[in-house]
């Protein structure tokens, strides 16, 4: 990973872990990177990327093991510090969305006027976190293009009459 010191991309896209669990302090994201994906990477521990991260325009976590509550507290405190936010996808967590409920509510607020695409994909989400998150984003939503909800764990229990 000695490459990504070298990292001027817009755009960081990493797939896939590795064998043995490996810890990557920095993927080295400047102010020209607005567009961070991580997706299927079950071993890869990346404890202080979060805090450090860049003002992105898009940014999607998927299946991503040692993706932690401590992991998306940090980066909820770097997301609230400015606007911009177009894409946001946090699918197959692998902790209880709802435990960070009133945090994932302030990202959508700060970026509600930007937001264009929206994931929670996979994710355990309630009927009242449904309602919590369509009432945050009411005024947005000539703006949200693609709001994916593939495969909600609760699904059986949402009210999609409300």
């Amino acid at each position: 990973m000695d490459f990504l010191q070298f990292n001027q991309t817009a755009e960081l896209k990493l797939y896939g872990g590795c064998l043995e669990k490996i810890k990557i302090e920095t993927l080295h994201l400047g102010e020209h990177t607005k567009s961070l994906i991580l997706i299927d990477m079950p071993s890869i521990d990346m404890p202080s990327i979060f805090e450090y991260m860049p003002q992105l325009k898009h940014l999607h976590i998927q299946n991503c093991d040692e993706f932690k509550k401590e992991n998306f507290i940090a980066m909820q405190r770097r997301l609230i510090a400015y606007k911009g936010l177009e894409t946001f996808g946090l699918e197959l967590l692998s902790f209880d969305i709802e435990d960070v409920k009133s945090e994932y509510l302030d990202i959508l607020r700060i970026h509600s006027d930007s937001l264009r695409r929206l994931s929670l994909a996979r994710n355990k989400v309630s009927n009242q976190f449904l309602k919590d998150i369509c009432s945050v984003l009411a005024g947005s939503l000539p703006s949200l293009e693609y709001f994916d909800l593939r495969h909600l764990k609760e699904t059986g229990k949402i009210d999609w009459i409300d």
